[in-house]
């Protein structure tokens, strides 16, 4: 008895061997495509080639009026962004426009103005495409080969899934670009935050803070586990008036901005000024979720300028007084001249030579006033000339002595190697006399009096704190007291004319406003420091000169210089 033949197998059905062959591939293509979309790219034009069997597989995305090459497999050999070629002049420009699958034959013939299909002698071309999320063309991909080539429909289904892998790949390029670019801005954005000059807050809609810079914790001292979770009424000095904060939150709560100062108080309790700017942060959908504060500590900067205006109302007050000192200056010439001529003619008249006397004698304390008053303005005529410093203090100390009494000591620093200043004599005298009185004032029960020499620079830093002083080198004279000093309200106003504490007709309130003013006309300025139960310093800085000699050193260190005793101011313009 016969019995059937069975069906051939696959060893012998060459068709279902391809079929097979085929699978094996696809499955090995979702089992190995992974990792960067260039390898994958690279992959899927590898992969191509070997199941087609075709000499060249161009992997070209659409960009605009391009084909961008991203990938081209040729001969086993695949090459990464490997060109763009216009679009339009390409077979690939049709099957963007039919949105599927396009064969053509002789097709180098048929479109002599695509270079790469002369360039690699092609004859038959297959693209399709790859539709993006949108049914937009994003890719199409395309096979090379010098023979005539057939595409079955089953060809055809394989090419659909290449496709939709290819287009799957490109959106998740441009997504993770996207995400690059996120990431590259968040740490632009965040790196700036944390290194920005300004303290940066952020707040929810009730004020509870989530999120501070760093420049507030070196700004308040606060660490961030002491203010994540609380309020900025941490910071509340309780010197700002309650209708700001209340300003502040009604202007937010109706979604604008608002820019103000607070005077706030840092974690040790010391005060520091601040200039804010609060503004809502909005969702997607415009509605407010947090509030962001940026806060700029203005401490030196309102110093300066309080400084600043203080120079100026001193200018103001100096120039007034000084007009005025300089007119009754004229008045008083005339009268002491005519007293003088009185008391001559007075002689054997005691009564009228007693009431000349009496007259002539406060002619002489306002003629002395005026004195002071032209100091103050800077207008009284000076005899500079180069003084030792040392010398000088040391012939003032047993005046100063006898004139403060023993029950307050004098003691005096004067490093050796000290500058030179040049400035009036008399007036350097005058304005440590002055201080040294102004100290046993306020040391009615004794205590030390301190005269203190040093050489100081001042850099462009340093100077601005001093108002407009400029850079360069001084002799600076401390006076210090261990008397009751000063609170800062008053501290404030001593270098002010007129401006006494004193009761009256115990002082004239141009004492510091004279010294002031001394130093100031001789190309210095100076400063006073005072607090409450802790005494009294008060700084001259006069600017440094140096002889002929000196200066020549600065100039020339290693060379032969003229010699000379002229002097060199050492100040920056």
């Amino acid at each position: 008895m016969d019995l059937p033949r069975p069906s051939p197998g696959p060893e012998e059905d060459p068709e279902a061997a391809e079929r097979i062959r085929r699978l094996k591939k696809l499955y090995a293509l979702s089992m190995t495509l992974s990792g960067d979309p260039l390898d994958v790219f690279k992959g899927v034009a590898e992969m191509i080639g070997e199941l087609f069997d075709v000499s060249t597989v161009c992997l070209s995305e659409i960009c605009g009026d391009e084909l961008r090459f991203l990938s081209v497999y040729e001969n086993g050999i695949v090459t990464l962004n490997a060109g763009c070629y216009p679009l339009r002049t390409t077979p690939c420009a049709t099957v963007i426009e039919s949105k599927d699958i396009r064969t053509y034959d002789a097709v180098a013939e048929r479109f002599p103005e695509a270079p790469f299909l002369k360039e690699r002698n092609a004859y038959s071309y297959c693209g399709f495409p790859s539709l993006g999320p949108d049914g937009r063309v994003v890719a199409v991909t395309c096979l090379l080969d010098p023979e005539p080539r057939e595409f079955t429909d089953e060809d055809r289904e394989v090419l659909q899934i290449f496709g939709q892998r290819i287009a799957m790949e490109i959106e998740r390029r441009r997504l993770l670009d996207e995400r690059r670019h996120i990431d590259s801005e968040l740490w632009k954005l965040s790196h700036a935050v944390e290194q920005s000059p300004c303290a940066i807050m952020i707040t929810d809609t009730k004020g509870v803070i989530e999120y501070v810079s760093p420049k507030f914790f070196e700004i308040t001292g606060y660490s961030a586990h002491e203010v994540i979770g609380r309020t900025p009424a941490i910071l509340k000095s309780g010197m700002t008036p309650a209708a700001q904060y209340k300003e502040l939150w009604d202007c937010l709560a109706s979604g604008r901005e608002w820019r103000g100062a607070f005077l706030n108080r840092k974690k040790n309790g010391e005060l520091y000024w601040s200039r804010e700017s609060i503004s809502p942060i909005r969702n997607a959908l415009g509605e407010m979720t947090h509030f962001l504060a940026i806060e700029e500590d203005t401490t030196e900067s309102q110093r300066i300028e309080d400084k600043l205006r203080e120079v100026q109302k001193m200018e103001a007050v100096g120039q007034l007084a000084g007009g005025i000192a300089h007119d009754f200056n004229n008045l008083l010439t005339v009268i002491l001249g005519n007293l003088e001529l009185i008391f001559e003619r007075a002689e054997g008249d005691t009564r009228l030579s007693e009431l000349t006397d009496m007259t002539l004698k406060s002619a002489l304390r306002a003629a002395d006033l005026t004195r002071q008053l032209l100091a103050t303005s800077r207008k009284q005529p000076l005899r500079p000339e180069v003084i030792d410093a040392g010398s000088l203090v040391a012939g003032l100390v047993d005046m100063l002595q006898a004139t403060l009494g023993e029950t307050i000591a004098i003691r005096t620093v004067m490093p050796s190697g000290l500058w030179q200043a040049y400035a009036d004599p008399g007036q350097v005298e005058a304005a440590l006399l002055n201080l040294a009185m102004n100290a046993r004032d306020a040391m009615p029960h004794g205590g030390t009096l301190t005269i203190e020499l040093a050489n100081v620079r001042l850099d462009g830093e340093e100077a601005a704190k001093h108002g407009d002083a400029q850079t360069g080198d001084y002799l600076m004279f401390t006076v210090t007291d261990t008397g009751i000093g000063m609170p800062p309200e008053v501290a404030s106003r001593a270098f002010e004319p007129f401006y006494t504490t004193k009761d009256l007709g115990k002082g004239t309130g141009l004492g510091l406003s004279t010294v002031h003013g001394f130093a100031r006309q001789s190309g210095g300025f100076a400063e006073l420091e005072s607090e409450p139960g802790k005494g009294t310093s008060i700084r001259i800085y006069l600017p440094r000169t140096m002889t002929r000699d000196e200066a020549a050193a600065d100039l020339y260190p290693s060379g032969a210089t003229p010699s000379g005793d002229a002097i060199t101011p050492r100040l920056s313009a």
